[in-house]
């Protein structure tokens, strides 16, 4: 064992050896089994972490060769992509289909490509029968929720499609909902199919709320109806069911005033009526209900939490035990290094050897070249930790310039090191934040000053200034600048240079579009509209805004799971809305006296729009609200959308019971209300303060690492040291945040790298681990003492101290 020193914490880290030296515990009795053995056992140790990212049952776990290998097959990246693939491609034929959004798509080759999906569902169904019943008898698989529900959704959508052949495509065909769960049964989509189950979950965890609130509002429609019916040519209480209407949607907001002036204007006291009930309904209620979706939210999250981290102990647990079957205190065995990585071969088949390379030493925090069960534990987290290269640990001090001028004379080196230091002063900082402050004032000064411009779209999109040059070049300077001074890496490592850089590409295309006049007259607008993004550079004026951006940047991808999950709901709700409101609601406005709602004349909209004299538009109808229909998928999911904003919502719902002639149709916007705004809706809030409120104390943190390191460094140099003070990892990892490798474990585990190439002289190659903000990471922190608890509370069920009877029963030795 060797030890080399870090250049920037200044004390010795010991490395490993090309070739470990000395039996490992364990290892020995492994390498002596026959190959094929030594494989089967490395395979199935592979596949129990993979049981343990999936969250897969361990009952299932391949008993021989063929279902191993069908096992791997199966959660290989080809076939979940192509099942993902698939299963959208079957969604989206509802653009081609009746009602369709392409109607002149022939019928038939929407019925080839669904038929195609349909059996390739079927091979999947089969192909997962075959693995399941190697593991499984018959009996216990069809009592396997999951199977079975997947095996009746398949045969519903077969029957669909026979019925819908039988009756040539006549109708909108309600059964298309189903085509969501094949989505959702999609390996690729487990977070979008723990997202909808949390949904179900929080819908019956506040369905009594939702019954309260309904009782509420219905004993105070009763009230005003005793109270308000016999007011004359009043519309919101003249029956029983229209006083419900008006008070429920009094209670989302969208229409106080229509509701309430005509009463008040006749009963002023009824003011209080009104008052009391927005009181204890909108302030009391409706921010109960709020606030136990968010407890409900939190629990789930906490829960989930619990069981995967659960779930996957147990499954390192078996592999570890898979491995080292005979030895008799299991907790004592080691893992070196090839059988490592062997074992990240079969759990990440597309890492590479490198980045399995870097795990190994990152898990090897004592330096004994073998990976002990504690340190194992961490396998699934350091596999999704990227390991960057660090120029800066390689090549030297903090006071040495970036890599590319050391090919520079000492004179120019120098010079170099001057321009990285003004670079990265506090007062060319200051004044660049100045010009960008200044630019958003002259921008706002030149817009309030602008007055309207008539004519032609080409005039309009016209905004050259000189003014806005002068700050563009500015930008342009300040850019090459940087990259002079600091070079092209270590500008480019720099999120925020990213993001400068960026908008000036961006902007010097549009002002190049405009001064060519290349384009339409559209296209110039939108190039207008991109130069202003350079005004986006003043978050990073104050750190609580670029705070701010950081944690939306870590919380957009995250939210992804969530719209798809809405877009799915979407998709459930338009397939219905198109099965019930097709071809209600016409979108060819005319003019007959003799039709429309209420004598307008107006044939459009179903009643939506309310307006008398055609004179000024004969042929449009001034509220546009007829586009909210559902005579196709684009346009249901408009109207969704419509809904959901809340705002005016009930026009849509009153327009659509006008159009359909009947008063039920109201329960379908219902139900999409109280699901959609008042669950899912609130699922979101949730979502994101929960997020907000476990990153901003996650970034203050490294952003206070960041200043200590900042005025450490500054008082070792002033003591004319050259190191790096060591300061407190933000994250609580148990594993390294940087790796130290030597040039000869390069050679021979790396593939070719350019990190080989550009330092053949050097001894030690340094990677560091990205400070990304992960869930893992949030989860270790967040839920720090539930770990430790769940950790104490496994000891006395932890397989790796159980008999050999006992862990034969459960199958895991032979």
């Amino acid at each position: 064992m060797s030890s080399t020193m870090d250049p920037l914490i200044g004390e010795d880290i010991d490395y490993i050896n090309v070739v470990p030296e000395g039996d490992q515990s364990g290892e020995q009795i492994l390498k002596d089994l026959p190959d094929a053995k030594r494989h089967e056992r490395i395979q199935h140790a592979g596949i129990y972490l993979v049981e343990g990212e999936l969250y897969s049952k361990f009952e299932a776990h391949p008993k021989n060769e063929y279902s191993a290998w069908l096992f791997e097959f199966l959660r290989g990246r080809p076939w979940k992509m192509l099942e993902m693939l698939v299963a959208l491609l079957y969604l989206f034929l509802i653009v081609i289909e009746k009602p369709a959004l392409w109607p002149g798509v022939n019928v038939y080759v929407g019925l080839s490509i669904e038929i195609i999906c349909l059996i390739f569902f079927i091979i999947n169904l089969v192909l997962h029968y075959r693995l399941y019943t190697s593991s499984l008898d018959l009996a216990t698989l069809f009592t396997s929720k999951g199977f079975v529900l997947r095996m009746c959704i398949i045969a519903i959508l077969v029957i669909d499609t026979a019925v819908a052949l039988t009756t040539n495509f006549w109708s909108t065909r309600l059964l298309r909902i189903f085509r969501v769960f094949l989505v959702l049964d999609a390996q690729y989509a487990d977070g979008v199919r723990r997202v909808c189950r949390q949904i179900v979950q929080t819908t019956w965890s506040v369905s009594e709320m939702l019954i309260y609130v309904l009782l509420y509002v219905m004993v105070f429609s009763l009230v005003g109806f005793d109270l308000f019916s016999g007011i004359p040519n009043d519309p919101s209480f003249p029956t029983f069911d229209q006083s419900f209407m008006s008070m429920f949607i009094l209670l989302t907001t969208a229409n106080n005033p229509d509701v309430m002036m005509g009463v008040y204007a006749k009963q002023p006291l009824a003011v209080i009526y009104f008052a009391l009930f927005m009181l204890f309904g909108f302030y009391f209620f409706m921010n109960l209900l709020l606030g136990m979706v968010i407890d409900a939210y939190t629990e789930f999250e906490k829960t989930k939490f619990q069981n995967m981290f659960l779930h996957k102990r147990k499954a390192l647990q078996y592999a570890w035990i898979t491995l080292y079957q005979e030895i008799e205190n299991k907790e004592e065995a080691e893992m070196d290094r090839d059988t490592f990585l062997e074992v990240c071969k079969v759990f990440r088949p597309n890492a590479t050897q490198k980045q399995a390379y870097l795990a190994y030493r990152a898990l090897d925090t004592d330096n004994n070249g073998t990976i002990s069960v504690d340190e194992f534990y961490e396998i699934y987290d350091v596999m999704d930790v990227v390991y960057k290269f660090s120029h800066l640990n390689t090549m030297g001090t903090p006071g040495t310039p970036p890599v590319y001028h050391q090919k520079f004379s000492p004179g120019v080196a120098k010079f170099f090191k001057r321009l990285q230091d003004i670079a990265q002063s506090t007062p060319f900082n200051l004044f660049v934040d100045f010009v960008v402050f200044a630019n958003l004032v002259v921008n706002l000064v030149v817009a309030i000053k602008a007055k309207p411009k008539e004519g032609t779209a080409d005039s309009i999109a016209d905004p050259s200034n000189v003014e806005d040059d002068i700050f563009m070049a500015i930008y342009i300077c300040e850019a090459i600048f940087k990259i002079t001074a600091l070079g092209p890496y270590l500008y480019f490592s720099d999120r925020w240079n990213k993001f400068d850089f960026a908008i000036i590409v961006v902007s010097t295309i549009a002002v190049i579009t405009e001064l060519s006049s290349v384009g339409t007259a559209s296209v110039l607008v939108c190039v207008v509209g991109i130069r202003a993004l350079r005004l986006l550079r003043l978050v990073r004026i104050r750190e609580s805004f670029r705070n701010i951006v950081t944690g939306m940047g870590h919380m957009i991808p995250r939210m992804g799971r969530f719209f798809a999950a809405l877009g799915l709901f979407f998709f459930i709700f338009s397939v219905i809305g198109m099965y019930f409101f097709n071809d209600t609601v016409s979108e060819k406005c005319t003019w007959d006296s003799t039709i429309g709602a209420n004598g307008t004349g107006f044939k459009c909209g179903g009643g939506f729009d309310r307006c008398s004299d055609p004179k000024p538009y004969p042929d449009v109808c001034i509220g546009y609200y007829h586009l909210n229909n559902f005579n196709n998928i684009f346009r249901s999911f408009v109207t969704l959308y419509d809904l959901m904003i809340v705002n005016n919502w009930f026009l849509i719902m009153e327009g659509h019971v006008v159009a359909t002639g009947t008063r039920w149709a109201r329960v379908y916007f219902f139900i999409f209300f109280l699901v959609g705004v008042n669950v899912i809706t609130n699922i979101i809030v949730a979502f994101v303060l929960e997020c907000f409120k476990q990153l901003f104390p996650i970034l203050e943190s490294r952003r206070h690492k960041k200043k200590l390191e900042q005025s450490k460094r500054k008082q070792h140099e002033e003591a004319g040291e050259v190191t790096e003070p060591e300061t407190e990892n933000v994250w609580s990892r148990t594993y390294r945040s940087k790796v130290a490798i030597q040039m000869k474990e390069a050679r021979q585990y790396f593939d070719a790298d350019d990190d080989l190439e550009m330092f053949l002289n050097v001894e030690t190659l340094w990677y560091v681990a990205c400070e990304d903000i992960r869930a893992a990471d949030i989860n270790r922190i967040v839920f720090q003492d539930e770990i430790e608890d769940m950790i104490e509370e496994e000891k006395s069920s932890n397989p790796l101290s159980a008999s050999r009877d006992e862990l034969y029963q459960l199958g895991l030795i032979e």
